[in-house]
């Protein structure tokens, strides 16, 4: 669990860096004031909701002018956390409604909500034991491989909830691409082959983040996250829940930043909660937040661009002259 989802993350910002706008400017005029607001709308619980331009001349270059791409990577975990993270049993049907269903929004099946909701009454009930029928039903929901078991697994139904999960995922990702707003954060595309790379890309990576919560739900502990106003509202270097995203150059053991305001959140701090030994719950940070500071200049060493607006002027205080300062003439 630790492992398999920073590398997801940085797959999904990897997708965010292939397809979104970058400003060679760090500036965005060809967004309107309305187009910003709505960006910084949709973000709402990862970024501070203040006016775009404001929040954006807070980071340093290397990160103002790639904020857009940042921003789409954002809006897919996002998206993610929605779709698959809230509900486990979100593909779960009984008479094939779902499937059949075209609604490129929908996010769940009538009847995985309602066994979801059966799964939040039961963690009232009893939190241990509703992880382990959670993990229980998952299993057998999407068991393949009978592997060396005998008599065999029947694989029908895990071959069946892996085809839809999929093929869902392709439609949420192509309801995302027509979401005015995370468009705005996209550069423009070069032709027909371009915009079927990216839908394609897209969609694989929608798979990837279903596979990976397939994955997680069959485990015994409770996965849960925390968006940006549930931790720290400064960063510390010794915290254990955030970390600095490495655009902004910082070395591992330098406290540079200690004490800047966080201003956004790349990817949550994802907590276990518990796990099916111990009935006393206790949460532990799985993956620190990763997080965007108020960083006006940064590591100027780090910045590849040439571009004088992403470098911050200073002004030169004038200083009158003194009698010293004058030209001496040696004879």
């Amino acid at each position: 669990m630790g492992q398999v989802i920073p590398v997801e993350v940085h797959s999904i910002q990897n997708w965010g860096f292939n397809y979104g706008f970058q400003s060679k400017r760090s500036t965005y005029e060809h967004l309107s004031k309305e187009a910003k607001k709505e960006i910084i709308s949709s973000l709402e619980g990862w970024i501070v909701q203040d006016d775009f331009d404001k929040t954006a001349s807070q980071f340093p270059p290397a990160i103002r002018y790639r904020i857009l791409p940042l921003f789409a990577s954002m809006r897919i975990l996002k998206d993610g956390l929605r779709i698959f993270f809230e509900n486990p049993f979100w593909y779960l049907q009984t008479d094939g409604e779902y499937e059949n269903d075209n609604d490129e929004t929908k996010v769940e099946s009538a009847f995985g909500a309602q066994i979801n909701t059966l799964y939040q009454q039961f963690t009232i009930v009893d939190e241990q034991l509703a992880n382990h029928w959670r993990a229980q039903t998952s299993r057998l929901a999407n068991a393949r491989d009978s592997g060396s078991l005998w008599p065999p697994r029947d694989p029908e139904l895990g071959l069946a909830n892996k085809a839809l999960q999929e093929e869902k995922a392709k439609k949420f990702a192509a309801a995302m691409l027509k979401d005015k707003t995370f468009r705005y954060l996209l550069r423009e595309l070069r032709d027909d082959e371009d915009a079927d790379e990216m839908q394609g890309s897209l969609g694989l990576t929608y798979i990837c983040l279903a596979g990976l919560v397939r994955g997680i739900a069959t485990g015994q502990p409770a996965l849960s996250w925390k968006l940006l106003d549930e931790i720290p509202k400064t960063y510390n270097r010794s915290s254990e829940k955030v970390e600095v995203a490495h655009l902004h150059g910082l070395l591992s053991r330098s406290s540079r930043l200690n004490e800047h305001e966080i201003l956004a959140i790349v990817s949550p701090l994802f907590i276990r909660t518990g796990s099916f030994h111990d009935r006393i719950r206790y949460d532990r940070t799985v993956i620190p937040a990763e997080v965007l500071l108020e960083d006006r200049f940064g590591r100027m060493d780090r910045v590849h661009s040439s571009d004088e607006d992403a470098f911050p002027r200073k002004r030169r205080k004038k200083t009158k002259k003194t009698k010293s300062d004058k030209d001496v003439w040696i004879e």
